[in-house]
């Protein structure tokens, strides 16, 4: 049996990255023949207990598993304890407490590590994942999602002089979205035909850090003084108003850009069959997943060369673009237009790159677990 912490997932009304994982890891692991059980935080009793059965129908949004799926049972001991979620902030119990819990009840205590980037941020965000990386290094497992951020944790304990008892693995994430199948290049029905415009499909909540006003910097400057044969469909919700604001000023100086707020998994493998190639200019990445999901669809890829996880340089179908610098983006857009053949080569090598499924990935997770002594 495996409790899973879901106390943001099963109210958040989004499907941000970490939600993804959620939801994908808890399908699969429902689907594999595990008892599943829900656990939120009672700040109150300061204790874990079960979601609400009106939760579990959030949860079961975006590929998540069935909103009767769960089971609510306190786990045996040797069960395990699942942490996908960020256990950080001021609406979260400590890590001490967590790991407390799981020695009262001899469960095993499994967390995922996606990544160190709040700590750049400063403040009270550096503070409180600091805090929350400490805490992982009483784990019994913590599943890094890349050899990066495996280094990225391991550095930190050793800075801070921590105790570490837990064991570090790398497991790196998947790339199917899940309900879909995976799209390999079929050379009857190429990805780009030839008919201008391209279309370019940007999936990342709208905040500073994904980079929006540099691409829309890009599109003015090729609009005005070169060519811009270009579409742009944005998805994602709007975590920061002031990228909104920016979207709304290139709209009104007639870029060629639309913005869907809130898609659902069908509209977003519509969007990906749509598209000609993605693009994701972030200045820093976490795993990176939408990369990844853009080469599950088939689809070609325009990235930062500043991704935490990834090595872009490393993965087939995958253009480096120097997303620092929006005339660099500009660059880049300008040889994709001189040069769209290249849409479909790339489109070729990504259907000759293995890519794992949730279930592939639950199977490795539920492996590792076992060995835990």
């Amino acid at each position: 049996m495996i409790g899973l912490y879901c106390h943001h997932t099963c109210i958040f009304k989004k499907n941000t990255g970490i939600q993804r994982c959620f939801r994908s890891i808890a399908n699969s692991i429902y689907r594999s023949g595990e008892k599943i059980v829900p656990f939120v935080w009672n700040f109150d009793s300061s204790c874990l207990e079960f979601a609400s059965k009106n939760s579990c129908e959030n949860l079961s949004l975006w590929g998540g598993p069935p909103y009767d799926a769960w089971t609510f049972e306190i786990p045996p001991p040797g069960s395990t304890l699942l942490i996908i979620e960020l256990i950080s902030g001021p609406y979260h119990p400590s890590q001490a407490r967590i790991v407390d819990l799981a020695h009262e009840f001899r469960w095993k205590l499994v967390g995922i590590f996606h990544d160190a980037i709040p700590i750049q941020w400063g403040g009270d965000s550096k503070r409180f994942h600091m805090n929350y990386m400490s805490g992982l290094a009483n784990y019994d497992l913590v599943l890094a999602t890349s050899g990066l951020t495996k280094c990225d944790l391991e550095n930190f304990w050793n800075a801070n002089h921590l105790d570490v008892n837990a064991q570090l693995d790398i497991l790196t994430l998947p790339a199917e979205i899940p309900g879909s199948t995976r799209i390999l290049f079929n050379p009857s029905r190429p990805v780009f035909c030839g008919y201008f415009p391209i279309k370019l499909l940007f999936v990342g909540s709208l905040e500073p850090r994904k980079n929006h006003l540099s691409l829309f910097k890009a599109m003015a400057w090729l609009k005005a003084f070169e060519q811009l044969n270009i579409d742009l469909q944005l998805v994602g919700w709007a975590n920061d108003q002031r990228v909104v604001e920016e979207l709304v000023r290139a709209k009104k100086r007639d870029l060629p850009v639309r913005w869907n707020h809130d898609t659902s998994d069908d509209e977003l493998l519509k969007y990906y069959e749509a598209c000609h190639l993605t693009i994701f200019p972030s200045l820093q990445e976490g795993f990176g997943l939408p990369v990844m999901e853009s080469l599950w669809m088939g689809r070609p890829c325009l990235t930062g060369a500043h991704l935490v996880s990834l090595r872009p340089t490393e993965l087939p179908g995958c253009i480096v673009i120097d997303s620092t610098n929006w005339k660099e983006i500009a660059k880049s857009l300008i040889r994709i237009q001189k040069q769209p053949a290249q849409i479909n080569l790339l489109a070729k090598e990504i259907s000759l790159y293995p890519l794992r499924s949730w279930a592939q990935y639950v199977n490795e997770m539920l492996e590792r677990i076992s060995c835990i002594n």
